[in-house]
């Protein structure tokens, strides 16, 4: 015997003594039975629902069956009655008192006794051969079915679990079909609670409203040897049709028909298998996780507090973003196992990425603690015997305050180093700081020497404080001894107290060893900040040294002007460090004309390459008359009007003319336009 049944906000009391009594005397094709609520503000739509379904009414095949609970205040036809009563609808049956089996008094439709007793009735008194149930009401992924009268409540999906297996328990019926005609009910979590009672399951992820029960049951009157997966397409393709049509029409609606059989045994098992494979790699990729939560398709009206993610999606956007095989595969059998369960989806432009059956999937630690409570009240049988909840645990109680802390590696060097004395590099000194967006956490940095093949030859790690700005990690790799000369690269991960994997990179090339140590000094830059000079005034000349070798060196460096030493330095440079030095030339006394600059590294004991020893300056320094500002020899108007432009300016700033600052204080002011002014009309 097959069982449909349709859920509509209602809870049963104690029956009075019934108006009308309407026994067939066998056993229909189909009883359809609908748990109306209307205690709430959806009395109006409720009414609705009540009259299109006698437009079709009972039949000799099919017997339709409502229990019906009103409320004062919001609907005033028929009697405005606002008790709880049981109806057998017939054809342009309204739902007056009159018209009313059974007057149930003022009972709560969101005490599972009372839709348990429903259910055992209209088996017990309208036999089938097959039941739909449908429940109409208010919905979220939590349960359904508000009642309003006296103290709130409503059947969780823990309750619903309960109110099928006391009916299934009482009449040894398996209900064929169970619609929700509520919001955000196409969630895992109730399908779960219902697929020990159930075959199919007809619900909807977001918004749901206005089914079609006239065209619905015409359907199944002209059809009455239908089974219940051609039942739940015909709901679904009619729905589709009255939202297409209808001008109101709501963008994100959806419905879909969901094979609970398959459900049980594929989806919720593939889903503890995705739970399971996310947990173990949520140190290695919260990050990615968080992304995939992110980009996932969720249910925005009218409880977004429900946080329902479409699952499909979740699972393409884990499969898109985590390298990790076995969570790929795990992914991509939700996809597939989701798939297969489907009798029937169909969703409008305003979810383009639903498949039909969503999963509470909270995007924040916030989101999660805010919904949790009801979460776990609502949910008790899916948490006992899933991993799911498992999962969201560990991501958002767990890990926490690892995950919303996160860190960098930054100012990261390599220093090449002789670790045994034996003039040979064989090591790389990696020293690095670690930064931080949140709360003050250690963090542990794990580096590895690769060599050319991608084997890892060495490793080494050290913990650090990532909010302390002065405090650095030090690392240092090994060649092993005897090993040929080669390239290696350095592999650097970062890992907060937690245990999260925060950050990575890699370096490539960055060493060549064992390596030959060598000396090698050189001279890498020299730059003359003023090139025209007035004679007397100081000439001021950079020049950048570099030890390119692997010892420090002590050693002179002397510049020269046309080949004259106007200064030597002696300089202690360490390996792989550079100096520069800042050479004030005094040019009282020098002819006038044009100098070239040069700089000359002496050569260290044991230099092979001298060739970048010496070098010089890309430009000239020219003297000349004091104010002669463009070098031409004269003082004239031209060299006060660049002056003019100049003034005011310090060095540095974009208006800056070196030239123009004679007395080379860094400014051009006053003194310069003195000095100018001083020598005009002079030439030479």
């Amino acid at each position: 015997m097959v069982l449909l049944v349709v859920l509509s906000g209602t809870s049963l009391g104690k029956a009075s003594t019934p108006h009308q009594t309407m026994l067939p005397l066998d056993p229909k094709e189909w009883t359809f039975m609908v748990y109306l609520d209307g205690d709430c503000n959806l009395e109006s739509f409720q009414i609705s629902a009540f009259l299109m379904m006698a437009e079709a009414g009972s039949t000799a095949d099919i017997n339709v069956l409502v229990q019906f609970d009103r409320i004062a205040g919001y609907d005033a036809r028929y009697g405005d009655w606002t008790d709880c009563k049981r109806f057998y609808i017939t054809e342009g049956m309204t739902p007056t008192a009159d018209n009313a089996l059974y007057s149930l008094g003022e009972i709560n439709m969101g005490n599972p006794s009372s839709l348990a007793n429903f259910i055992i009735w209209s088996v017990n008194a309208y036999p089938a051969e097959k039941y739909v149930l449908i429940l109409s009401d208010h919905g979220d992924n939590g349960g359904v079915c508000e009642d309003l009268t006296g103290i709130y409540d409503y059947l969780s999906c823990g309750e619903l679990y309960e109110a099928m297996e006391m009916a299934r328990e009482s009449t040894g019926v398996k209900v064929d079909l169970i619609g929700l005609e509520a919001c955000i009910m196409g969630a895992i979590e109730v399908a779960y609670h219902f697929s020990e009672a159930c075959k199919v399951m007809v619900a909807s992820e977001e918004i749901c409203f206005d089914w079609p029960y006239n065209d619905i049951l015409s359907e199944l009157t002209a059809s009455p040897t239908m089974n219940s997966t051609v039942l739940a397409q015909s709901i679904v393709y009619n729905y589709m049709l009255l939202h297409d049509d209808d001008p109101r029409r709501y963008e994100r609606a959806s419905l879909s028909a969901l094979n609970l059989t398959r459900f049980i045994n594929d989806v919720v098992s593939a889903v503890n298998t995705l739970a399971s494979r996310l947990n173990q790699t949520l140190t290695t990729y919260c990050y990615d996780i968080l992304d995939a939560i992110g980009d996932t398709e969720y249910a925005l009206a009218p409880a977004d507090f429900a946080y329902a993610g479409d699952l499909y999606h979740f699972a393409q956007n884990v499969k898109n973003c985590i390298p990790d095989l076995q969570v790929q595969r795990a992914a991509q059998d939700v996809m597939e196992t989701i798939v297969g369960a489907h009798i029937a989806e169909w969703h409008d432009s305003g979810h383009p990425y639903y498949h039909g059956l969503s999963i509470f999937l909270p995007p924040t630690t916030d989101a999660y603690h805010s919904r949790m409570r009801a979460y776990t009240f609502d949910n008790s049988y899916w948490m006992e015997n899933t991993a799911w909840d498992d999962f969201l645990y560990a991501l958002f109680v767990t890990y926490a305050p690892g995950i919303w802390s996160r860190e960098s590696l930054s100012d990261v060097s390599y220093t090449l180093f002789d670790s045994d004395a034996d003039d040979h590099l064989d090591a790389v000194h990696v020293r690095l700081d670690a930064d931080t967006t949140g709360e003050a956490l250690n963090v542990s940095v794990h580096g590895r020497l690769i060599n050319s093949s991608g084997e890892i030859v060495d490793t080494d790690t050290a913990w650090t404080n990532a909010s302390n700005k002065d405090e650095w990690c030090d690392l240092y790799l090994h060649v092993p001894s005897g090993i040929e000369e080669g390239w290696y690269d350095v592999e650097l991960l970062l890992y907060d107290e937690y245990g999260i994997y925060e950050d990575y990179l890699h370096s490539e090339d960055v060493a060549n060893l064992p390596e030959e140590m060598r000396h090698n000094v050189a001279v890498t830059d020299v730059s003359i900040r003023r090139t025209i000079v007035g004679q007397g005034f100081p000439a001021k000349v950079n020049v950048t040294v570099e030890n390119k070798g692997h010892y420090m060196e002590t050693f002179n460096v002397t510049t020269y002007a046309n080949g004259t030493a106007i200064n030597t330095t002696q300089l202690v440079i360490q390996s792989s460090s550079s100096i520069t030095l800042k050479i004030c030339w005094n040019t009282t006394g020098q002819t006038k004309g044009n100098y070239t600059i040069t700089s000359f590294a002496e050569p260290v004991d044991g230099e092979i390459n001298t060739t970048d020893n010496d070098l010089e300056a890309s430009s000239g320094l020219f003297i000349t008359i004091n104010g002669d500002v463009d070098g031409d020899r004269d003082v004239d108007i031209y060299d006060i009007v660049a002056i003019a432009a100049a003034y005011g300016s310090s060095e540095g700033s974009d208006k800056y003319n070196a030239p123009c600052d004679i007395d080379g204080n860094g400014e051009v002011n006053i003194y310069d336009v003195v000095i100018a002014a001083g020598n005009y009309e002079e030439e030479w």
